[in-house]
């Protein structure tokens, strides 16, 4: 086994890479209580384990497992990564659409305790397929597309003749990111097409970021829906304490009326609408302790909803609300 290893340690100096596996993870612990009935609860959020590593100079995997989502179990990403040039890679596999701006970051990463309505409601798809990346020499610009199977990750069975497609553009000048993208699903029987664009600056102890988000339907099911993110974030370093900082947030997101597609068309040819429109304003504030690699946050947000008009109500856990946080990300 030594001698194993040695060799294996040998191998990868000579090479410039490890077979060795590297382990990510995020624990999500919540308790939310809804402000108008008093109703509450508590709930594991994310349990998320990742495993990624490389197999070769050129080749890469990642897996990715949720082993408590709301007390459920989720394969979420499964993939590998072919790098054939410099700065040009394929993916293939089991993974979110190269699509939107939010939608990728981890529950680690989140500023938020809930994710804005474009993030879980508007643009949440991960999908199994093919995708290619391009990111520029001299230019700090990133080109992804790829084509995915229109049905939902628990289902890799199903032949079709018909295709998901995603791609975005990613431009980061210094301090500031600027994305646009086209996405283009099938959930059901109606198509649904997609276009984002997101704007984020970032300086010293601020970050402020928007996304915009555009969805439309096919043969005109539904009307198009229109959704906005807008968020700041301003972080405080601290002294003599165990935490390393406290930072506040503002955020103020919304959408307008929404259909899934998921369900059949009704019998007068349009979808039914599945979330109702609704405006948003949350403020919060988190403590971060943070050790190497290690980040450990005790984050608190009030929710304030405001509702258009819709044939449905919204559900228990979409009103006004306390929520607090206790995340781990390793």
């Amino acid at each position: 086994m030594m001698m194993l290893t040695t060799a294996l340690v040998s191998f990868a100096d000579e090479e410039g890479f490890s077979y060795i596996p590297v382990f990510h993870g995020a624990i999500r612990g919540r308790w939310e209580m809804e402000t108008e009935n008093a109703y509450s609860h508590f709930q594991v959020r994310n349990a998320r384990i990742s495993i990624e590593g490389s197999v070769a100079p050129s080749l890469s995997y990642m897996i990715n497992t949720d082993f408590c989502d709301r007390g459920k179990v989720a394969i979420l990403d499964a993939y590998a990564r072919l790098v054939l040039l410099k700065r040009l890679d394929i993916k293939v596999g089991q993974y979110r659409m190269p699509f939107g701006w939010e939608s990728f970051r981890g529950p680690g990463g989140y500023f938020f305790n809930n994710r804005s309505f474009i993030g879980k409601q508007v643009n949440n798809y991960r999908a199994v397929g093919v995708s290619a990346g391009y990111t520029l020499e001299k230019l700090p610009l990133t080109a992804e597309a790829g084509i995915f199977n229109p049905t939902t990750i628990d289902d890799h069975s199903r032949w079709t003749r018909t295709y998901a497609y995603a791609g975005r553009i990613v431009y980061k000048p210094g301090p500031y990111i600027f994305a646009t993208g086209f996405e283009s699903i099938l959930p059901g029987d109606v198509r649904i097409n997609l276009f984002a664009l997101t704007a984020s600056w970032e300086h010293d102890r601020f970050l402020v970021e928007g996304e915009y988000m555009l969805r439309w339907y096919s043969h005109k099911t539904y009307k198009t829906t229109h959704a906005y993110n807008l968020f700041a974030n301003y972080r405080l370093p601290l002294h003599k304490t165990v935490f390393n900082s406290v930072s506040f947030q503002a955020r103020f997101d919304g959408m307008g009326n929404l259909a899934s597609g998921v369900n059949p068309v009704l019998p007068d040819g349009k979808l039914e609408t599945t979330s109702p429109a609704a405006r948003r304003v949350t403020i919060g504030g988190t403590l971060d302790y943070t050790y190497k690699k290690i980040r450990a946050a005790v984050r608190l947000n009030f929710e304030k909803y405001w509702f258009g008009k819709s044939d449905i109500t919204h559900k228990l856990g979409e009103s006004d609300m306390i929520s607090a946080e206790f995340i781990i990300k390793f």
